[in-house]
């Protein structure tokens, strides 16, 4: 079935409208993704009419007027540039996706559920005694100053996946941004922000160590 750009390049073509050879200065990756029309004469005006097309777009990013070949030929550059900027954000995705993959796969062989539930209780150990230590030699364990929450985030990780299903099994759990995440990790029973970031941080640490992608947060309340 014809779309939508085979039946515009149909009407310019018939007008007269013929291909427009991008300047070699300008042709690389980016360029071939990159389609230009312009009418062979200038109008009235002394305009030269042009369209292009970039990708596999059905509409075409510009269809102006230009007040002569340099001007186009601008046109046409930035174009390109930006279809490059656009395929080296894609390549640059793939390959973040596919290391982090990568580095899933890597965990899930390298560690079964007893493993996870072992570095699990290591990191909330730390996380008890970093909050507690704090709370008896910083705070005199008196519950003052700023009030807030802390936790951890674990990145990387798909819920559904092998090494997902074994984080779950172990007690962990997703969060409205499907994101694994321990709240309170030290499970010390204060208000204050800084006793709670003590633990956050300790069990972030662990994790880490382990190769997870942990990181602690706060919030004052």
């Amino acid at each position: 079935m014809e779309g939508r750009k085979e039946k515009l390049i149909k009407e310019i073509v018939a007008k007269g409208y013929m291909k427009y050879f991008i300047p070699d200065a300008l042709f690389n990756i980016a360029a071939r993704e990159v389609e230009v029309y312009a009418l062979p004469i200038k109008d009235d005006g002394g305009y030269i009419e042009a369209l292009a097309f970039a990708g596999k777009a059905e509409k075409p990013a510009w269809y102006y007027k230009f007040k002569n070949k340099e001007v186009l030929d601008y046109y046409i550059k930035k174009l390109v540039d930006d279809r490059a900027a656009k395929i080296e954000a894609k390549e640059l995705a793939k390959k973040e996706k596919e290391e982090k993959l990568a580095k899933e796969k890597n965990l899930n062989d390298k560690y079964n559920l007893d493993d996870i539930l072992k570095i699990k209780k290591e990191a909330e150990e730390a996380a008890n005694i970093a909050a507690n230590d704090y709370w008896v030699n910083e705070m005199d364990e008196e519950d003052k100053w700023s009030c807030g929450f802390a936790w951890v985030e674990i990145f990387g990780i798909n819920g559904n996946s092998k090494l997902g299903r074994k984080m779950k099994k172990a007690g962990f759990k997703q969060d409205y941004k499907r994101v694994f995440s321990v709240w309170n990790p030290s499970g010390i029973g204060v208000q204050n922000i800084d006793v709670k970031e003590k633990g956050a941080n300790a069990y972030a640490k662990v994790l880490k160590e382990y190769g997870f992608e942990a990181y602690a947060c706060s919030r004052l309340d």
